[in-house]
């Protein structure tokens, strides 16, 4: 069943003077943002942020709806399927355009050919935690000892197939470890048993990893991503310990079904990108480690391309299936 719809803005005569392209007619009708997640996530903070500032400053009526299940393919189908007229949108990230059809081979719809996208919204790494009384309190004490004893070290994940998961899976790949991977039904339960001193790390996103690095109960480890984190400067990526392969940041984006005309996708990409460069929302994602990073329509193409080409051979090799 599918949560109540929230209305975020209702269009006001009058509210911004804006350019040509908010001049036309589009949109016509209430813009709905399709959440590929269940209220409360990171996903849906995230969407909901920007959504806000997009009909503040536009004057648009916008609607943000949940549609969780089967990772991600449900809203993302229902999205596919959608008559091509520029208000029915969704957020697509890593793990729903790149990973989800690894896994799920039997999905309806082609990341590439069926969606369009609109821009690139924030990326953001994982962390990989212990906890702050464990025996492991580097990276690379942690490995050493995985490589010592094989499945002697544990992590948990939010799921089977989940980001979080398939992150360590590749750096047991890379680093030729093994360890026991310990999924649970959602990123709360792991954190739980990690600071329980139940498993021994966890790949946990920044925003919830947080509050515990700072009321120090884990212990930060090393980030996946390109870059260290601006909101752990002190904390090594996981490259610079060795392993440039496992570099994984989490992208997210607004897409539209294919079919969509130019100027709207044109028009959607302004207004996405004016959200993105106003300081409250650098500040507000900023305090989530997440990095606004508005561009092109065609630099989020890439990015998607490459991540599709890039995933199913880690999921193989991590023996994922469903």
């Amino acid at each position: 069943m599918l949560n109540k719809p929230t209305l975020l803005a209702t269009a006001l005569c009058g509210v911004m003077t804006f350019g040509s392209s908010w001049a036309s007619s589009f949109p016509s009708e209430p813009i709905r943002i399709n959440v590929p997640f269940a209220p409360g996530g990171g996903t849906d903070f995230l969407s909901r942020s920007i959504a806000n500032k997009m009909a503040e400053q536009t004057g648009w009526t916008i609607i943000v709806e949940n549609r969780p299940g089967a990772a991600g393919t449900i809203a993302m189908s229902h999205v596919a399927r959608s008559t091509p007229s520029g208000h029915e949108l969704i957020i697509g990230q890593l793990d729903t355009l790149a990973i989800a059809p690894a896994i799920y081979p039997n999905v309806t719809w082609d990341p590439i050919k069926n969606f369009e996208p609109i821009g690139l919204m924030a990326t953001t790494p994982l962390l990989i935690v212990s906890n702050a009384t464990g025996p492991y309190q580097n990276l690379p004490d942690a490995l050493a000892a995985a490589k010592a004893q094989p499945e002697k070290i544990d992590y948990a994940s939010p799921g089977v197939g989940s980001i979080s998961h398939l992150a360590v899976a590749l750096l047991e790949q890379e680093s030729g470890t093994k360890m026991q991977h310990i999924p649970y039904k959602g990123a709360g339960p792991a954190m739980t048993d990690l600071l329980g001193n139940r498993v021994s790390l966890y790949a946990a996103s920044i925003a919830a990893a947080m509050p515990q690095v700072q009321s120090k109960n884990v212990t930060p480890l090393a980030v996946t991503g390109a870059q260290r984190s601006a909101a752990l400067p002190d904390t090594p990526t996981v490259a610079e310990l060795g392993y440039p392969n496992v570099n994984i940041d989490v992208w997210y984006g607004l897409f539209a079904p294919s079919g969509v005309d130019a100027e709207k996708l044109e028009t959607l990409h302004q207004a996405l990108n004016n959200a993105l460069n106003d300081p409250e929302i650098v500040k507000l994602l900023g305090a989530q480690g997440l990095m606004v990073k508005p561009d092109s329509r065609d630099a989020l193409r890439t990015i998607v391309e490459t991540d599709v080409a890039r995933w199913p051979a880690i999921v193989q090799q991590a023996d994922v299936s469903h």
